[in-house]
């Protein structure tokens, strides 16, 4: 399933190259980038009250913590476990045309908190980078080999994205996703 997503992650990052950002990125050429914000409910589902952290779940199970919320949250002291929560969450996917470079395939998780005087939050990010091994002009597809060296053949729908590629570049997806908990 792993492989498909990613099949279909970076199948879509060539095909819609041309109605996305195309701009020269610190380490590569941005191919696609997208972001979605939002105000999403979660569930209180752990609180330290003392330490000022707090565990919220999401819809679909996941959660996150937030680590030494401000004092300026001041509602927080009246949270209790099971109390539903608004909170400011988005999705960021980007994905970077690397030239050279080739070898170097990883997975790379990180993560951080932030804090500002009126709020904090929690920003997780993935990059995967794999290797270009392959590409076919005439089939319209670039073959990538991932960090367990599997290879993916993915058809390519932007020609001028495809001819930038070569054999011996990479592609890398960065994902990142933030939560935030504001004063109100």
């Amino acid at each position: 399933m792993q492989k498909t997503l990613m099949a279909m992650i970076l199948g879509a990052c060539f095909a819609l190259a041309p109605a996305t950002v195309m701009a020269e990125a610190q380490s590569g050429e941005v191919v696609l980038a997208v972001s979605e914000r939002d105000s999403v409910e979660t569930t209180v589902s752990e609180i330290d009250k003392v330490n000022r952290n707090v565990t919220l779940k999401f819809a679909n199970g996941e959660e996150v913590a937030l680590l030494a919320v401000p004092a300026e949250i001041t509602r927080l002291d009246s949270l209790n476990v099971g109390d539903k929560v608004t909170v400011k969450a988005s999705d960021t996917l980007a994905i970077l045309l690397i030239k050279g470079g080739s070898g170097v395939r990883a997975i790379i998780d990180g993560e951080g908190y932030q804090r500002t005087a009126d709020g904090a939050g929690r920003v997780m990010t993935r990059r995967i980078r794999s290797d270009i091994v392959a590409v076919d002009q005439q089939a319209q597809t670039v073959t990538v080999k991932n960090l367990s060296g599997e290879l993916q053949t993915i058809k390519v729908q932007n020609e001028a994205t495809l001819r930038n590629a070569a054999k011996g570049d990479q592609a890398e997806v960065i994902m990142r996703t933030s939560v935030a908990i504001w004063a109100k």
